[in-house]
């Protein structure tokens, strides 16, 4: 129901002020910018550990 002064996302007490959207969004987009970090940390690793010689490297 729309009473006088008041329309859906101008900040009543059911909105979120126009943003609440917004806010849906921001969980995934941080999750898939962690999953891209970890997955390039993890190729950087791989690419590092085949240049490594592992000849002769024994602790005594």
């Amino acid at each position: 129901m729309v009473t006088a002064g008041h329309h859906p996302g101008a900040g009543g007490p059911d909105s979120q002020g126009g943003r609440g959207d917004r806010r849906h969004l921001l969980g995934p987009v941080i999750g898939g910018a962690a999953l891209v970090m970890f997955a390039t940390v993890t190729a950087v690793g791989i690419r590092s550990l085949r240049r490594v010689t592992f000849d002769g490297n024994r602790i005594r």
